[in-house]
């Protein structure tokens, strides 16, 4: 062999790795973004420093990001979405070594060293730039303001901030962040810390904000605000135990006085309940003028939908509630997912369900009169039917793919969590709930987090295991149903009482068998025992036997002592029957608001029929509360829903019998002396009379209202706004539709915007309804107006279906200007139908491969699961209902119907 051939010989050896060669490493395929990460490779801490201009249309920045190898690796995997990367390094020791970056779909990014990287620390570092659209997913930017000026912000919940910088973007990778925002100078920039410094860059032109480290935090709880923003102070006499602001676009920070009183009432009942302080360095709440979210809790700076912080000075009972409600959320939040942070998405609950709790618990003292802990007991009979659908979700359900996280931000998680936390805490006792909740927070603060740690600690307080018991919620569908009966030995013994469960089931639908460990509470009373007494157990088989401890047979029994509990129940028809009649003064409120959703329950599993179930909603129209009233009120709709949705004497009979009363007593116009009760009730009445009646009154009171919004905005209260435009826009004409376009282009206030955009939707004349579609692909809404107004035009046959012939049409361009996390939600627009034709048109359009994007399969069953629900309704009641209508007897007991109380 030559000299030549012996060294081709050699080089290809050691190109292909044969003989005594180095070894050479290949480059791995591109990595999704959606496949879970390891730990192979862990974030100590992360040094990021942005340049954001909001007026342009392009970021760039650096991030260098210390970390520890723990599994050899040739490979580091982390995140990027949409980011050019221009330089990836890997330091190891004194060595820097060149990565190839190689990018995958959904945000996966690989740096190939090209080597093996043992044990031990390396440090990442990374160069890019990046888009800043107007679509509010990632890092964004908005225009606000006459004259308009630009504005920047963040959401990364849950894997959006991959799109702003290249990171780790799981919640188990959580660590400090150093960060460092270069902005024009002129503009102001905040993030989830301090400010340490400010200096000039660029001969002046950008000032380098650096930020004070945080604590450890997960990539989704970084925030950013840049722009020419203001600060409203929260004044010393609220008594805040950390510096709080509300930061606004410009000319704004006049409206946000309510909001920062709401923040400094709820913050010190929620640092009361944990003992602690709040556990950040500041605390910024930021208004923000397109937000996909409500709200999102990112620590130091809360992020919000404006019209959340941004309120009038007599803001309305409805705008007052969600402002608390949701602050309360966010505020529950910093110690619920950001003091102590989930591991990965599937524990999502330990985050919301505990959150949606808490703030339950918040508004509930704060603001007793509006007893939202009686509404949560009647609102969990809706969250069962939900829970009784085959595609339906667990509260903790097993999430390996990225791809499906959003589908875990639903109902379950956040209402049936919150609804099984309260009965667990009601079993145990709130002391001793409380007590696991302080040691769970003290053991696992700053760190990330399981369900099983959270069992632990609340085992711990308790002195009893209660993870069966939890579990047997959190981790399967479905909610039980239990039948309750006694029997009776005499006026000495106790009664035995004998308990069943099963699976609650709605006719129609086939579900699989399941059994729960239920915390049973009755309220009973004996003849012996008139004074009720709760009394508790575990069902933890299919049937067992207690004995009560007062003697003598139970008078009454109500099977869900105050409601607490997250199941069905039944009893025989005497008992039930006494407690919508004889013994309904003696129920709490919460028993009181859930009752007709259990009659509704049990009339939807075949144990009883419509008619029997019409004459029990009747019934308890004589209830005064307004629970009572407003599920009474659902009802009616619901017989208008299930015969076809078209008028009927009989059925505007029996809402004049039943819901005219409870207005003409109140009026039609809102007074600030009246109760508060009135106030929450009246809006849902408003709707329903006149659905159910064409009431002339109504309509006549509503157009009065539209010419006087039209006229003079600032001159008619929101509340009584809320309720009245879109009422007069479903009537409306084309003048009013042109001045309600004229009006929103000048509207300042957000809510003004917002009932102008729901009202916009509410247009029933075709050509008009087509009009206002087409802002959802103009530059005259934002991103967080599309579902708006495409939502309120789903609710009558004719408007749906215009609506939804606009979805399927738009489908493209909506998905652009929602972003394409957006496009998996899509299919619930189908979910408004009720005939066969159309669900198959929904089923059709979704099954093209190209409008199935992961998390669109589960959203698809369950809509059309609502629509079979409805089409097998009417089916089966539908004529029952219509002939117990035409049976009623109503017309010598028609009340006269409401008039006007005054002009607005």
């Amino acid at each position: 062999m030559s000299t030549r051939s012996l060294a081709l010989s050699l080089a290809l050896a050691a190109v292909l790795g044969c003989g005594g060669g180095p070894e050479v490493r290949h480059a791995p395929p591109p990595q999704d973004g959606n496949v879970v990460l390891d730990r192979g490779v862990v974030p100590l801490e992360h040094h990021l420093r942005l340049r954001i201009d909001p007026s342009a249309e392009r970021l760039s920045g650096s991030i260098r990001i210390p970390a520890h190898v723990y599994l050899e690796t040739d490979t580091i995997r982390l995140h990027s979405e949409g980011l050019s990367i221009s330089r990836a390094t890997v330091i190891v020791k004194t060595r820097t070594l060149q990565a190839q970056v190689i990018q995958g779909e959904n945000g996966g990014l690989s740096l190939f060293v090209g080597e093996i990287l043992r044990a031990g620390p390396v440090e990442i570092g990374l160069e890019f730039s990046g888009p800043l659209t107007e679509v509010p997913e990632g890092i964004y930017r908005v225009q606000d303001g006459n004259p308009a000026e630009w504005y920047v912000y963040s959401q990364f919940e849950p894997l959006e901030a991959r799109r702003a910088f290249p990171c780790f973007d799981q919640p188990d990778h959580k660590a400090p962040w150093h960060v460092t925002v270069e902005a024009p100078k002129g503009l102001r920039a905040f993030a989830n810390a301090p400010e340490a410094s400010a200096e000039s860059v660029e001969s002046g032109a950008f000032i380098a904000h650096r930020f004070r480290p945080t604590p450890a935090l997960p990539s989704y709880l970084l925030a950013f605000a840049v722009g020419p923003l203001e600060a409203a102070e929260a004044s010393a006499s609220l008594g805040l135990s950390t510096p709080t602001r509300i930061l606004t676009p410009r000319g704004k920070a006049h409206l946000a006085t309510f909001a920062l009183n709401e923040t400094a009432r709820a913050l010190k009942v929620i640092e009361a309940y944990f003992d602690q302080r709040y556990p950040y360095d500041k605390l910024d709440l930021v208004a923000v003028p397109n937000f996909s979210a409500g709200a999102m809790e990112n620590p130091g700076l809360i992020t919000f939908r404006e019209r959340l912080l941004l309120l009038p000075s007599a803001p309305s009972i409805g705008e007052r509630q969600a402002t608390l409600s949701v602050i309360a959320h966010e505020l529950a939040h910093i110690w619920f997912g950001d003091l102590v942070t989930l591991s990965w998405w599937d524990d999502l609950w330990l985050n919301e369900a505990f959150a949606t709790w808490m703030a339950g618990r918040v508004v509930d003292q704060l603001e007793p009169k509006w007893e939202v802990d009686a509404g949560q007991a009647q609102s969990a009979g809706g969250l069962m039917a939900a829970d009784s659908t085959p595609s339906q979700r667990a509260i903790r359900q097993p999430i390996t793919h990225g791809g499906d996280v959003y589908n875990a931000f639903d109902g379950m998680t956040y209402g049936k969590g919150a609804a099984v936390i309260g009965m667990m805490e009601s079993f145990l006792g709130a002391d001793v709930f409380r007590a696991g909740m302080l040691a769970y927070m003290a053991k696992h603060a700053h760190r990330n987090v399981e369900t099983s740690d959270l069992y632990a600690a609340v085992s711990g307080a308790a002195q009893r295991d209660v993870a069966p018991m939890f579990s047997s919620f959190v981790d399967q569908t479905g909610a039980p149903s239990v039948d309750v009966a006694w029997t009776c030995d005499g006026p000495a013994a106790p009664a035995r009482l004998t308990l069943k469960q099963t699976r609650y089931v709605p006719q129609d639908v086939e579900l699989s068998p399941a059994a729960w460990q239920i915390p049973v509470c009755v309220r009973v009373a004996t003849e012996a025992a008139p004074e009720p007494q709760r009394q508790c157990f575990v069902l933890d088989a299919p049937e067992r036997t207690f004995s009560l401890l007062a003697p003598g047979c139970p008078t009454w029994l109500h099977p869900n002592a105050d409601e607490r509990g997250y199941y069905r129940w039944s009893l025989a028809p005497e008992a039930l029957n006494a407690l919508t009649t004889t013994q309904r003064a003696r129920l709490t409120t919460r028993e009181r608001a859930a009752l007709p959703g259990h009659i509704t329950a049990l009339f939807d599993a075949g144990a009883m029929d419509a008619p029997a179930w019409a004459e029990q909603m009747v019934r308890l129209g004589d209830d005064p509360h307004r629970l009572v009233v407003s599920a009474v009120a659902g009802a009616l709709r619901r017989v208008y829903g299930v015969t076809g949705e078209r008028p009927h004497a009989a059925l505007a009979a029996l809402s004049t019998r039943l819901i005219a009363p409870h207005l003409n007593r109140m009026g039609l116009k809102p007074r600030y002396d009246e109760p508060e009760a009135d106030r929450l009730l009246r809006g849902t009445l408003v709707g329903t009379h006149f659905d159910l009646t064409e009431d002339p009154a109504i309509l006549a009171f509503a157009r009065e209202v539209a010419r006087q919004f039209i006229a003079d905005p600032d001159g008619v209260d929101t509340e009584t706004l809320g309720m009245y435009l879109s009422l007069a826009a479903s009537r409306g004409d084309d003048a009013l539709h042109t001045a309600l376009l004229d009006r929103l282009s000048k509207a300042t206030l957000p809510q003004h915007r917002d009932v102008t955009i729901r009202a916009l939707g509410a247009f029933r004349a075709p050509t008009l309804l087509e009009r206002s579609l087409a802002l959802t692909t103009s530059t005259q809404l934002r991103a967080q107006d599309i579902r708006t107004l495409i939502g309120a035009a789903g609710g009558t046959p004719e408007t749906r279906a215009v609506a939804w012939g606009f979805v399927t049409e738009q489908y493209g361009a909506l998905v652009a200007r929602l972003g394409e996390k957006s496009a998996p939600s899509l299919p619930w627009y189908g979910a408004w139908f009720c005939e066969a034709t159309d669900r198959e048109r929904v089923a059709t359009f979704f099954a093209e491969p190209g409008r199935a994007p992961s998390g669109t399969a589960r959203n698809l069953k369950l809509a059309l699961e609502s629509v079979d629900r409805c089409i097998q309704g009417r089916a089966r009641h539908g004529q029952a209902l219509l002939s117990w209508l035409d049976a009623q007897a109503l017309s010598e007991q028609e009340m006269p119907t409401p008039a006007p109380a005054s002009a607005p």
